[in-house]
């Protein structure tokens, strides 16, 4: 009787029209340290895999003059091809947390709980398809020796392992895909507008975040797409570039030293080392983005803030000028009273006004700036706090 009840309740809400219909959360996310990663799964997902390209590829360098050349041959190739199981391995992880935090929706929901157990066998079944396919490939045959070409090598995966190759692409082709739809608003918005048919519903199983969505009947120009995912662009080469440069490649080499001297150290004394390396490292990885976007975000609002002649800083004569002020007063703050008159930098504030001479005479830093009766410096001004009446 309670289910019928229920069962009419919901019925009539949804009869009502949708101004009149109450909506109301029925369930409770469980409290976890792993919330915000299950929210930005996306995001580490997306800079672990760079993490495993870029391991692949400082691995098949070669150090020449302090320089690193990267060997572009099969045996890279099919080193880079363990990314399609990464990938695979990362989406049931993300699956797994959803399940984990939004246990209460799955539980309460009929339709969400079969969804979701699709969701979990489908990635489980493709992760392990993709882990026994990339098994199978041969590491010692003439295709994948250190130099041979790519062409031989794909072609010689087509022959050997005609099964994997189709599966290697059938995943690749759709996840390439989907890295291309934010950069086609008409295409993003035509797939999450679908309310009825074969691709509304494989999206709303495979997708069913997409639901809570607000806005997905509405997109940018494509000039204004492209602009703004120009900028993200931006934020990831140099991120990227910053990290192989400088964190991962050189930890490449080390690492590879330690697992040959195994026999000797001990696993746990090598793993430790190994970890004990990595740990910090990776921690920084994943963090430093917020650094790149501060720093790109603040030069991009500098350069469009100088196109459109607005803010406090408009051009580059108004930064020089910022710069010779700031010199003036780090002098009068930083120096004592004999440094100052032994190197003939400019006196305190509170100095200078009592003797009538303005801020700015005889600075150390840029002496031809300062002209006498010139006004008295505002930056140092505020740096030292207001000066006491001339007596």
């Amino acid at each position: 009787a309670s289910a019928a009840m229920a069962f009419a309740a919901r019925a009539a809400a949804a009869a009502r029209p949708i101004g009149e219909v109450l909506f109301r959360k029925t369930y409770v996310e469980r409290r976890s340290w792993l919330h915000p990663i299950k929210s930005f799964w996306r995001i580490h997902s997306f800079f672990q895999l760079a993490a495993h390209a870029m391991v692949a590829c400082s691995a098949r360098s070669t150090s020449h003059d302090h320089d690193r050349q990267l060997l572009l041959d099969a045996r890279l190739a099919q080193w880079l091809l363990h990314l399609l199981p990464a990938h695979a391995a990362y989406a049931f992880l993300g699956e797994a947390l959803e399940v984990y935090i939004l246990w209460g929706v799955f539980r309460a929901r009929a339709a969400d709980t079969a969804a979701c157990a699709f969701r979990v066998a489908a990635k489980a079944a493709v992760l392990a398809a993709l882990v026994y396919c990339y098994a199978l490939l041969d590491w010692e045959g003439v295709r994948v020796r250190a130099g041979a070409p790519i062409a031989a090598w794909a072609v010689d995966l087509w022959q050997t392992h005609p099964a994997g190759a189709v599966l290697f692409a059938a995943y690749a082709v759709p996840a390439v895909l989907s890295l291309l739809t934010p950069f086609v608003p008409c295409l993003s918005t035509w797939l999450r507008t679908r309310r009825r048919g074969p691709v509304a519903a494989v999206f709303a199983c495979w997708v069913p975040e997409a639901r809570q969505f607000v806005g997905t009947d509405m997109h940018e120009a494509p000039e204004a797409t492209f602009n703004y995912a120009l900028f993200w662009l931006c934020l990831v080469y140099f991120k990227l570039w910053f990290s192989y440069k400088l964190q991962i490649g050189p930890l490449v080499s080390p690492t590879r030293d330690l697992w040959h001297r195994l026999p000797d150290l001990g696993v746990p004394a090598t793993l430790g080392m190994i970890a004990a390396k990595w740990v910090p490292i990776v921690l920084t990885y994943h963090l430093d983005v917020q650094i790149w976007y501060v720093l790109l975000s603040a030069l991009y609002g500098t350069i469009i803030g100088w196109s459109l002649k607005i803010g406090e800083v408009r051009d580059m004569a108004t930064v020089r000028r910022k710069f010779v002020s700031a010199a003036d007063a780090f002098n009068a703050s930083m120096l004592s009273d004999e440094a100052r008159a032994r190197l003939g930098a400019p006196a305190e504030p509170a100095q200078l006004a009592r003797a009538g001479a303005a801020p700015g005479q005889g600075s150390l830093l840029a002496p031809s700036a300062a002209k006498a009766g010139s006004a008295p410096d505002p930056v140092g001004a505020r740096a030292n706090g207001p000066a006491p009446a001339a007596t």
